[in-house]
């Protein structure tokens, strides 16, 4: 298949000698007590774990509810995401993201006395990546006073407007790290690459492309527009700029062909080591909603990328990677029972993403795709000109789409030419709105429910067996772990409806 340009590659190999991809290397969780790490270790561990979130954590659920997985009626399972009926015993990702932001904290802590400076900047972007998830699925948490170990157990809670003000300002501190300490070529492949080369300026890219993310999901609240375009403006006045094509962010700890060694989404949506499907290969099914979506606007190359084929389509002997005719794609509704839903009936996750004995590929964590439609949707809702054309920024972000899937690039013209072409759209941020949803897919689930609940759009019907009709979650509780440690300032953060307690950045 393809080669990603990677922001990093994590190979500590020595480190993964008889351990499993959950874990390579054991490090202590306490910031304040951990005097010994070495921070290269440590970050390299980290990089791997937030890779490992992804298909196993936020993507997973933010793929039912952004419309693009739904559940096989071959197992019975999935029950809260299905009637959006669950508790705080569900989706507990605030304790994974959590021990994954400690191993960044600490790296930030003890970069400078361990002589490893120029990991302070990375340690920060990664530091911001995570924050912003964490908020955008909790709304308020722990910043100000979280990771203060066996000083502070019960730390308070920051607003989630006033952290992710406080993101823009770490990332701009990573900036000028990068810029202090830079990434010494005598480091290697053996810890981590950018690019093409050993320097800084991938991770500013990145640090400048995260920050336009963090800025344009706030887009929509009037009190906070001057500041976005201000912001904006300081990112193209430093000048480093975005990601641009082939910029994939990903992550390579040196997967392998070994159990517990294999690429997580493979792994956990796909095959074993030995290339034997996987419980969730029968399990997560792409939704009746994406595929027809995709027939509709005349996008069928995509689909074949995103979707496979419903086994039961798929010649005896067709090899591995196969594509077959329209009708092969068969999706599920998202709730829907019966029959029909079936795995051997319905299409799982598609070659773009998964295909049998490709298992070690690299695990993309920020793609190009997306860091062109948040600069299209800045230049054509705020007027930003100096980003450059809306329409251009548009269609290089459904190129990015189309080469991190593989597909061809004549198609891409082909679908810029015809049903996504940018001057016919009536409605031109929608128009990016909705590629930017299709480019998401099987990728960032997480990110894409987050935009779905920013901008309403595209619509994603109701699953069917909801128990809440008429109401989708715009938001998780607090854990019950959280509310058992720190009760008194869960408290107050008021009564939680996930139904309507929407986040500050959720307008609509």
């Amino acid at each position: 298949m393809k080669l990603y340009k990677s922001i990093w590659v994590v190979a500590a190999l020595a480190g993964m000698a008889g351990t499993g991809c959950q874990k390579f290397i054991d490090v202590n969780k306490n910031p304040n007590l951990a005097t010994t790490a070495d921070p290269a270790l440590v970050f390299t561990n980290a990089l791997n774990q937030t890779a490992y979130f992804a298909p196993r954590g936020g993507n997973l659920l933010g793929s039912y509810w952004s419309g693009y997985w739904g559940h096989s009626t071959s197992y019975t399972t999935g029950t809260p995401e299905k009637t959006y009926s669950f508790s705080n015993g569900d989706f507990t990702y605030w304790g994974d993201i959590f021990d994954n932001l400690n191993d960044y904290q600490l790296v930030i802590n003890s970069a400078d006395a361990k002589k490893v400076s120029f990991l302070k900047g990375p340690a920060k972007i990664m530091k911001a990546l995570r924050y912003q998830e964490l908020v955008d699925l909790y709304g308020n948490v722990p910043y100000s006073e979280a990771f203060k170990g066996i000083e502070l157990f019960q730390p308070k809670y920051d607003k989630a407007q006033d952290v992710y003000d406080s993101l823009i300002v770490l990332l701009t501190g990573a900036i000028a790290d990068l810029k202090a300490n830079a990434l010494p070529a005598s480091l290697g492949a053996n810890i981590f690459y950018i690019g093409g080369g050993k320097t800084s300026a991938d991770w500013i890219k990145f640090a400048n492309t995260l920050k336009l993310r963090i800025l344009m999901r706030q887009s929509l609240v009037t009190a906070r527009q001057n500041f976005i375009k201000d912001e904006i403006q300081k990112i193209l006045t430093e000048g480093s700029g975005f990601l641009t094509e082939g910029m994939d962010v990903a992550c390579q700890p040196g997967y392998a062909k070994t159990s517990g060694k294999l690429n997580p989404v493979y792994a956990y949506t796909g095959f074993d080591q030995n290339d034997a499907s996987v419980q969730g290969r029968d399990l997560y099914r792409i939704s009746k909603h994406l595929i027809d979506t995709l027939i509709a606007s005349d996008d069928t190359v995509r689909l074949k990328y995103i979707a496979d084929v419903a086994p039961g389509k798929r010649p005896a002997n067709a090899p591995a990677f196969y594509q077959g005719l329209k009708e092969d794609y068969v999706g599920v509704e998202f709730g829907g029972e019966g029959d029909e839903y079936l795995a051997p009936k319905t299409s799982p996750i598609g070659p773009g993403l998964v295909v049998r004995g490709e298992g070690t590929k690299a695990q993309v964590v920020f793609t190009a795709a997306e860091s062109y439609f948040l600069q299209a949707e800045a230049a054509e809702r705020l007027g930003i000109a100096a980003l450059g054309s809306s329409k251009a920024l548009y269609e290089k972000g459904i190129r990015e789409s189309f080469r991190l899937l593989g597909a061809p690039a004549s198609a891409a013209t082909e679908l810029i030419g015809g049903s996504a072409d940018f001057d016919a759209a009536a409605n031109k941020i929608e128009a990016i709105l909705y590629q930017k949803w299709v480019a998401l897919a099987n990728f960032n689930g997480l990110e894409a429910w987050a935009e779905y609940r920013r901008n309403d759009y595209p619509a994603v019907p109701f699953s069917v067996n909801s128990g809440q009709i008429g109401k989708k979650p715009v938001r998780l509780y607090y854990p019950q772990d959280e509310v058992a440690t720190n009760g008194d300032v869960v408290k107050a953060q008021g009564t939680i409806d996930v139904y309507t307690s929407r986040l500050f950045w959720d307008v609509r």
